[in-house]
Order: structure tokens, then sequence, then C-alpha cells
């Protein structure tokens, strides 16, 4: 079963896709990075075109810099570059500050006019308040978490726990 969002979120991977990850994380959590840089990037190379990636925005309350860096994701998204984005916000935890951000955005080529008036616009609020309260009404509570075709994984799960739920939806197809 997959879910349905209020608005278009980053996506990864065919529409068509058999299973779909939905990841609800925050940019400053050392377990989210951990998910990422390690388990979901092992996922996405074993199961290529059979599985679509669904990015939520889940920055929790006491991560003082996530916020921002979500805003910034989003503000790369703009000139299609979340991705690439995203994994250097989780490379670089420790450096979510704006000039950092803007770095990031040089080093991957993005028109840095456009990106620095995006982040002064604060126009990303709401998406990140609708993210959050997605999460809320589908009973996450913490970061990482995702929906597996609509089953929850929570925490920074080994590969092997994405596979076992991935191949089961997979031979449920």
């Amino acid at each position: 079963m997959q879910q349905a969002f209020a608005y278009e979120s980053p996506t990864f991977g065919p529409k068509d896709a058999p299973v779909q990850i939905v990841e609800f994380t925050d940019f400053e959590c050392p377990y989210c990075a951990l998910a990422a840089l390690n388990a979901l990037d092992l996922v996405r190379k074993t199961y290529g075109n059979q599985v679509r990636f669904v990015f939520k925005h889940s920055p929790l309350p006491f991560h003082r810099r996530a916020k921002s860096a979500h805003v910034a994701a989003l503000c790369a998204n703009e000139q299609n570059h979340f991705w690439e984005y995203r994994m250097r916000l989780f490379r670089n935890q420790k450096e979510l500050n704006r000039g950092a951000y803007l770095e990031h955005a040089k080093t991957l080529g993005l028109d840095l006019v456009k990106f620095e008036g995006c982040l002064n616009q604060n126009q990303y609020d709401s998406v990140i308040d609708a993210d959050i309260a997605e999460a809320m009404k589908l009973g996450v509570e913490g970061t990482p978490a995702f929906l597996i075709n609509g089953q929850i994984l929570e925490g920074a799960q080994p590969f092997e726990e994405f596979r076992e739920v991935i191949d089961r939806e997979l031979v449920n197809q």
C-alpha cells in the first residue's frame, strides 16, 4: 500500500516502482546520517528501479540547526540538486550553518544568487511543518523512520532489515 501525501516531496526512482520508501529524517540526527549513508545507499544500489524514495522533512525540535538545513535542501531542490545536497548535509553534519550551505551550493554548481535568495525567503516553513504533521498522523515519533509500502521501520536499521521488508513486498506484487 502506497501513501498519498499533500504536496510533491523530493523523490528518486520511478513512479511505478513496486516498492516505495518514505523517509522521515532530520539533517542534524546522527542516526539519520548513518541510515542515509549506509543502508539507504545500499538499498538504492541493490534494488535500482524497483524502489522509489520519497523524502520527508522531520527536524526534531531539540536540533537547533536542523530546520535551516532542511530549508537549504529545499532551496537546492529548486535547482534539481536535492539528493546530492542531502548527501552533503549528512556527510557534514557538524557544519550546519549558512556558510556551509552556500559552500555546498557552490560545490554543486548551483546558481548562488537564486540559492541565497531562497534561503532568505522562509518560503518552506509550511512544507516542513506539513511533513512533521504527516509524521505525527502516521505515528512516527522519531527519526529516522521509514514507511516501506506503508510498513513502518524505525531507527538506523541495517541493510538486512530493509532487505527483508523489500523482498517480502516484491514477492507480494
